[in-house]
């Protein structure tokens, strides 16, 4: 009889404890899954803000070879406001 009481509470023991163990895994199991979610949200931001570096970086590049073509200078015949420009082109290379 004693040898039953004993298993009996064995049994009790290591049912509590696989109790526990199944809270913790589920705990873990929605920190991985909020870890993924923050991760994709992170990735799809990084690539946007790429997206829009890369469409900036074209800009730039346009608005180079722009300038790298055409100089635009304007000349006052007087110099005074109000006169008239005249507008030139010029080649300008750059180092």
């Amino acid at each position: 009889m004693c040898f039953a009481l004993f298993h009996f509470l064995q049994v009790d023991r290591l049912r509590d404890k696989m109790v526990e163990k199944e809270v913790e895994v589920e705990t873990k199991g929605k920190q991985v899954t909020a870890a993924q979610a923050e991760k994709k949200r992170a990735e799809a931001e990084l690539a946007e803000l790429r997206d829009h570096m890369e469409i900036k970086d074209r800009k730039i590049n346009v608005l180079q070879r722009k300038v790298s073509t055409h100089y635009i200078s304007w000349s006052s015949s007087s110099g005074v406001c109000g006169d008239k420009y005249t507008y030139s082109t010029q080649s300008v290379e750059y180092q």
